[in-house]
């Protein structure tokens, strides 16, 4: 046999030993760490989904949390320390705008009934405390007062209101509110008796 084919016969058989003892090997090596990078990229993403869901949860919960404190000082809770606080309350109010209470109380209403199943009637989720005050102080003043009841952070609601001049020594024929303002002024100082619902869960 020429000795060329034998050498190259040789040369076959050595390349392909090389490549089985080195280079597949290396070749499986490379599979596998290309695999590992995949599966390392999967991770990540499963995990950047996972604090994008976190930051998801957490952002509905300081929403939900800013909104249960925004309802809580709208209606607070109602407690035994309501109406001493309604009292103060109020009292702030009306002496940040000029207003004089003298004579002030608190009833708490019965709620209307909402209607729930045919046949059934159940109560609406709030309580409601009627204010009954005398108060004296200017007309601008009470308008001052009212403004602010109505725009307090508490939901409270004026219900009815009524003026007289807190002292009279004339005769006078004025029985409406504008009435009494054209004959006394609006500058004069009124005695108001004024009735306020405060709400409460």
């Amino acid at each position: 046999m020429d000795r060329r084919y034998v050498i190259a016969g040789l040369l076959f058989v050595a390349a392909v030993i090389v490549g089985t003892v080195f280079t597949y090997p290396a070749y499986q090596k490379e599979r596998s760490l290309a695999g590992q990078v995949v599966e390392r990229s999967n991770e990540v993403a499963q995990q950047r989904s996972v604090l994008k869901n976190i930051k998801d949860v957490e952002h509905r919960y300081e929403t939900t949390k800013a909104s249960v404190e925004r309802m809580f000082s709208v209606l607070p809770v109602w407690s035994a320390a309501s109406i001493p606080e309604l009292l103060i309350e109020l009292e702030g109010l009306a002496r940040t705008n000029g207003i004089s209470v003298e004579s002030i109380s608190f009833q708490e209403a019965k709620n209307p009934s909402a209607a729930g199943e045919p046949g059934e009637q159940r109560n609406v989720g709030y309580r409601t405390v009627t204010v009954a005050a005398g108060a004296r102080g200017t007309y601008e003043s009470m308008k001052g007062f009212l403004q602010a009841v109505e725009s307090s952070q508490h939901l409270m609601d004026v219900i009815t209101l009524s003026l007289t001049a807190a002292d009279a020594p004339q005769e006078r024929t004025g029985t409406t509110t504008e009435e009494v303002l054209e004959e006394r002024g609006a500058s004069d100082i009124f005695s108001y008796t004024i009735s306020i619902n405060a709400y409460y869960q």
